[in-house]
């Protein structure tokens, strides 16, 4: 969907026309994907002016990019999780998501950052931008959230799990 991504920052831009939008993507599309990738690639092309498609980029690139960014927009519906949107999260974006699947568990199904449709989102993201003091707000808020998905706290909680399971294996000898 980051076809309605665009859409979505098009219509925000109305209001705030300073935006910029930066997609990430991997370099070669799916072969089944060939026509949405045909459109979404126009679309992208239509919009060079603010919307820049960064493809195969490495990890450092990403985490570069995301490092210089303030928001994310995360549009799949029923995601199991959404490694993307904890990514933005944990590098300091405020993220919004569809209200549908696993990504709503990242933000804490905070319904300010949780959007039903595209123009709920363009309603939402428009409201936080033009409010610096939600944005605070919000980033405090989340704050919990950036430390749960944490490298760190991934790290952590493999640890503690291999000594519970070694643990277990030695009280069972």
């Amino acid at each position: 969907r980051m076809d309605a991504v665009i859409e979505i920052v098009r219509r925000v831009r109305e209001q705030q026309p300073d935006l910029k939008l930066h997609l990430i993507g991997p370099k070669s599309p799916q072969p089944s994907h060939r026509e949405y990738d045909l459109r979404f690639r126009a679309l992208v092309r239509e919009n060079s002016s603010w919307a820049t498609l960064h493809e195969g980029i490495t990890r450092e690139s990403l985490l570069d990019l995301l490092g210089r960014v303030r928001y994310g927009i995360h549009a799949n519906c029923k995601e199991h999780f959404g490694i993307a949107p904890a990514e933005m999260l944990v590098s300091g974006c405020i993220v919004f998501v569809h209200d549908s699947g696993g990504q709503v568990e990242i933000v804490g199904k905070d319904s300010r950052l949780c959007f039903k449709s595209d123009e709920d989102a363009v309603a939402k993201i428009s409201t936080v931008i033009s409010r610096p003091g939600a944005q605070t707000e919000i980033l405090a808020d989340l704050e919990l959230r950036r430390r749960l998905f944490s490298t760190t706290e991934f790290m952590r909680r493999w640890h503690d799990l291999a000594e519970r399971m070694t643990s277990a294996s030695s009280n069972q000898l």
